[in-house]
């Protein structure tokens, strides 16, 4: 009896490193704050990202800064994230808001980046936010999200064999604006949610490999071809498309 217990014992001991041992490993250290530029947000108690200053890599924004949460990001053109070499960008959820300062518009991918990792909380993906991440191959979706601004992911993963081949949109979304996964030519599949209200003329354009749609059982709002050049669409995935409202091109 003794025996069986110390075996038990030990198992279990073995077990509980294991599962710390993968906590720890999947566990991700948030970045420096001394890697951003930072400021206080309107009502002074929550903190706004302005620019990121660090080396790249991987990037996590930590979820506080000074002890306050980190409630979205409004960006300067200046140090912007797509001007150094990161290869995943992680958001926490205290991130409502990803947007640009005043006049100022740009992606903040690069080519570098594989991983993104987006807040559940946020709304809105703003127009061209993620465009040009040509090495993309893991995409997270806010599970809140509700519009995808234009281009917003254009081209992503498109100059790699691994990159994104499947998108289930959120529950919650209601629009996909214009070109927004234009050109993305891993993508073989894709289930648009009953939310979704508009898409965007070319808003799948040029997905070359795009073979298999769920679509709503409801009519949709279209704004021109939105599924142009996608020459992989059987006839089948075509009237899935056309029963939603559709009249463009493929």
């Amino acid at each position: 009896m003794k025996q069986k217990k110390i075996v038990s014992r030990v198992v279990s001991l073995i077990f509980l490193m294991s599962v710390l041992g993968m906590g720890s490993l999947f566990a991700q250290k948030a970045s420096p704050a001394s890697d951003f530029k930072y400021d206080l947000n309107e009502a002074g108690d929550g903190i706004v990202i302005q620019a990121y200053l660090g080396k790249g890599g991987d990037v996590v924004i930590p979820s506080k800064i000074e002890d306050m949460p980190v409630v979205g990001l409004k960006l300067q053109m200046i140090h912007n994230f797509n001007f150094a070499p990161i290869t995943s960008l992680i958001f926490p959820d205290s991130v409502t808001f990803i947007e640009f300062a005043e006049g100022e518009s740009e992606s903040i991918a690069n080519k570098k980046l594989k991983k993104l990792v987006l807040p559940k909380n946020l709304k809105i993906i703003g127009d061209s936010l993620f465009a040009g991440a040509v090495n993309l191959t893991e995409l997270v979706l806010p599970e809140n999200l509700e519009e995808i601004g234009y281009t917003s992911f254009i081209e992503i993963g498109s100059d790699t064999k691994t990159g994104i081949k499947s998108i289930v949109f959120p529950k919650k979304l209601k629009k996909i604006g214009f070109r927004a996964f234009y050109m993305c030519n891993n993508i073989q599949s894709i289930t648009i949610p009953e939310s979704v209200e508009y898409i965007g003329e070319a808003a799948f354009g040029w997905c070359k490999n795009l073979v298999s749609v769920t679509m709503p059982k409801k009519q949709i709002e279209y704004d021109g071809d939105a599924f142009n050049n996608c020459p992989k669409l059987t006839l089948k995935e075509r009237k899935k498309i056309k029963d939603t409202g559709y009249t463009g091109k493929f």
